[in-house]
């Protein structure tokens, strides 16, 4: 089993409502392979974590690499694992909006809202995309650009 981390950009804006009506397919597809996932979308950019199965695992990643919809696709990490840490959650999409305090977006209080535990890699990944790492777009419709990549 393995746990691959992958970040991209839409070419194009995508509406809430296309998203739903792929996120329902893509969980089919992941229900149907033993994939496990969680899909972060912010103002365009995108941060999977996929967990399951290696040959279904690659299959995917293999098919997103040919999307068209993907721009800038980044392989953030591919490890083997144990037990799948989204064990239970096919596809769980995940569009956080900013706080209206003004305070950053947390890892741990959007996890503790959808009820998982994370911990250690994937934690810091998730944290790091919400703090700006691995974007292309900046928000109001100014022109894509990476803003962090490391």
């Amino acid at each position: 089993m393995i746990r691959l981390i992958y970040s991209s950009a839409a070419h194009h804006p995508v509406s809430a409502e296309a998203m739903q009506t792929r996120i329902r397919r893509f969980r089919d597809y992941n229900r149907s392979q033993d994939i496990v996932s969680v899909l972060l979308m912010l103002n365009d950019d995108f941060l999977q974590i996929l967990e399951g199965p290696e040959d279904a695992i690659d299959a995917l990643y293999q098919r997103i690499a040919r999307d068209p919809q993907h721009h800038q696709l980044t392989l953030l990490s591919r490890e083997e694992i144990d037990h799948p840490m989204l064990a239970n959650h096919p596809l769980e999409y995940l569009a956080p909006a900013p706080q209206a305090d003004g305070k950053p977006l947390s890892a741990s209080a959007i996890a503790r809202d959808a009820g998982w535990t994370l911990h250690g890699k994937v934690q810091h990944v998730i944290q790091s995309f919400l703090d700006g790492k691995w974007h292309h777009h900046l928000p109001n419709g100014m022109n894509p650009q990476v803003l962090r990549r490391g």
